[in-house]
């Protein structure tokens, strides 16, 4: 029996149960049920049942998971979802005439409004771009893996940061999400799904149109969460989707996976398991001479050490990842660093290069004898709980000057305005076999 991830796990509200008589008006009216039932299901396959609110005391620490599909989406129709996804027109195809235009009509405000959505964002993205050109890009261009742990859920400055990656693997607290099914797209209900996928999406890049009140670290992931929550999207899926495709990318396949912990690989989940927390995407990227086939992961899990020790696959398959490059940008505040001493560990032995905001690894433990340190932007602390995120000495590096670069762009899409951002480079000496 494979160990699961000690988390909570969102159960779906079942009917109830259907009595059984013995008559034949009973039998019938059982027999009518059962069929009301399997046209339901037949019907919403795509869309999940709404979960029971979770108890007030657990909900600092609750990780979401998807009910996976009843199927897998194939190649093309996965790319064709994701070009509308992106608000982009796929090629024309072989559908019917009356399905076209039902699908036409529904997906053409969206592509509007990812117009409006993606104008908004461009300053932001086109400065991230220029950023990393000029600081992250390396003359030998290792492309090294990309571990982004406890993550503010920004898939897009990711994929800007790091778009030579191989490997991604994203770790955070909101479902993994769901997909709706090819023969559903038409459905005028995604109307309002689709509503709540952009507005999670300017969350995510474009900032300035949320209220500042709002967007205060590990809160937007509950922003993020509520907003997603019942619609047939329910989680970051089709985020990534979208970061694809505004990358360049080619989505190939997606598959709901767990870490088999023989072997430590990543397995596709059985056909009886209804309940997700880790989906794999597989892509290729246009700049890619030939085309190379690569894997994004998304892990919905609890990185705090009592969990994070109790998964043995997890954090082994993470240590197999080794040297990689480790992003940390807009933090859970809600979690105290000190119970995260052993995801520290892990990225203090085994990353080549961090970059992270305050909400990362503390300054101290970055020592000059091992790390090469740089500082961007500017710091003026991060609310959090009782300012858990202010460090006094990377204020005190901040205000001195010495050394600190201009950022122009915060990496946090949650923070208007300059951020501030610090890049620690493994020494070659110290990188860890």
């Amino acid at each position: 029996m494979r160990r699961r991830l000690p988390t909570r796990v969102s159960t779906a509200r079942r009917p109830p149960p259907i009595p059984l008589g013995r008559t034949g008006l009973q039998r019938t009216h059982r027999r009518i049920a059962w069929a009301s039932l399997a046209l339901l299901i037949a019907i919403g396959c795509d869309r999940p049942t709404p979960s029971p609110e979770p108890e007030a005391a657990d909900r600092s620490r609750e990780v979401a998971t998807s009910r996976t599909p009843s199927r897998s989406l194939d190649p093309s129709s996965l790319q064709h979802l994701s070009l509308l996804l992106a608000g982009q027109q796929p090629a024309p195809d072989a559908r019917d005439p009356v399905e076209t235009q039902a699908l036409d009509l529904l997906w053409k405000r969206h592509a509007e409004e990812m117009t409006q959505l993606g104008g908004a964002a461009e300053p932001r993205l086109d400065a991230l771009w220029r950023w990393r050109t000029e600081v992250l890009a390396e003359p030998t261009d290792p492309a090294r893996p990309l571990l982004a742990p406890a993550f503010g859920l920004d898939v897009v400055a990711a994929m800007v940061l790091f778009p030579n990656a191989p490997r991604c693997v994203l770790i955070g607290s909101v479902a993994p999400g769901r997909l709706p099914l090819p023969e559903r797209l038409a459905d005028p209900r995604l109307t309002d799904d689709l509503e709540r996928l952009r507005r999670a999406l300017t969350w995510l890049i474009a900032p300035g149109e949320i209220d500042s009140g709002e967007r205060l670290g590990g809160r937007r992931s509950d922003a993020l969460a509520s907003t997603l929550h019942g619609s047939r999207f329910e989680g970051v899926l089709p985020i990534i989707l979208v970061a694809l495709v505004k990358a360049g990318g080619r989505p190939l396949a997606v598959d709901y996976v767990r870490i088999d912990p023989v072997t430590l690989d990543l397995v596709p989940l059985p056909p009886d398991e209804i309940e997700a927390s880790m989906v794999r995407v597989q892509f290729t990227t246009a700049g890619d001479r030939p085309p190379e086939v690569r894997e994004l992961v998304y892990a919905a899990a609890d990185l705090s050490d009592d969990h994070l020790l109790s998964d043995a696959p997890l954090a082994q398959r993470l240590e197999l990842m080794a040297p990689f490059d480790a992003l940390l940008i807009a933090g859970d505040d809600r979690v105290d660093p000190s119970d995260r001493t052993t995801l520290r560990e892990l990225l203090l032995t085994h990353a080549a290069r961090i970059v992270q905001d305050d909400s990362g690894i503390p300054l101290r433990f970055l020592t000059s004898d091992r790390w090469r340190l740089a500082f961007y932007g500017r710091y003026d602390g991060t609310p959090g709980p009782s300012g858990a995120r202010w460090q006094e000495d990377l204020a005190a590096i901040f205000a001195r000057g010495d050394g600190v670069q201009p950022l122009g762009v915060s990496l946090d899409a949650g923070q208007s305005g300059e951020g501030h951002v610090m890049v620690a480079t493994r020494t070659a000496a110290t990188i860890a076999p």
